[in-house]
């Protein structure tokens, strides 16, 4: 197993702050920018190169799986339903340890709609059906693709809306994606397809009102329940 460097776990104290700043440098805007992410309990990236930095690696063996990333993810399909298949792009060891802590320390942070209920903390299909128990009518929707249909641009949002530079969530965008799209296999790929959905999650709430239905989701599942 990999150790986590010395930088990473500094990443939550004032320290790291400082150690960024001295060792590259940052100008006035950058250490406002590290100051505000730092402020918003998310690591101080302002640069690409702190990615590197703060994992004690190479920013090449970074910038090699973000251009490269086939060499970076062992491919395989699984059996599904109908004699078809699904494809699993599965990161390999290092590769996976840095989307782990992409997820732990920034996507994990962001909050969704109390409606979803797949791949977020405490919650599962039991509290996904919970609410529709001793319904008449259930009517459940599946999401076609609902991983590969979410494209780098969304997930390049996803980044900005955090907060962090444009170069920094390119880098972070290409560490997370896989032929232009999310990966069925990443630790990140769950994480950011709520992120992304939540949106229309809020816009299908608000029209399950209106019908007089309750709604839930359950990674590509959308649950609509006649109250």
């Amino acid at each position: 197993m990999y150790r986590l460097p010395f930088a990473v776990s500094l990443d939550k104290t004032n320290d790291l702050l400082k150690t960024i700043e001295l060792e590259f440098k940052l100008d006035t805007e950058e250490q406002s920018i590290a100051k505000k992410l730092h402020q918003s309990n998310l690591p101080p990236l302002v640069r690409p190169q702190v990615i590197s930095y703060m994992f004690g690696i190479s920013y090449n063996l970074i910038l090699a799986m973000s251009i490269y990333p086939s060499n970076y993810y062992r491919i395989y399909k699984i059996p599904k339903a109908g004699n078809k298949f699904r494809q699993i792009e599965a990161p390999r060891r290092f590769l996976k340890l840095v989307q782990r802590w992409i997820y732990d320390h920034m996507l994990s942070q962001v909050s969704l709609p109390s409606e979803v209920h797949g791949f977020t903390s405490q919650k599962d299909i039991f509290t996904n059906a919970k609410p529709h128990l001793g319904a008449k009518n259930i009517m459940v929707i599946d999401i076609k693709d609902f991983f590969p249909s979410i494209k780098s641009k969304s997930v390049r949002r996803v980044f900005k809306e955090l907060g962090f530079p444009r170069k920094v969530s390119n880098r972070l965008t290409c560490l997370c994606t896989f032929d232009d799209r999310l990966p069925q296999g990443a630790p990140t790929s769950p994480a950011l397809a709520n992120i992304v959905f939540s949106p229309i999650d809020r816009e299908l709430i608000g029209i399950a009102k209106k019908w007089g239905c309750e709604y839930t989701r359950y990674a590509d599942d959308l649950f609509f329940r006649v109250i």
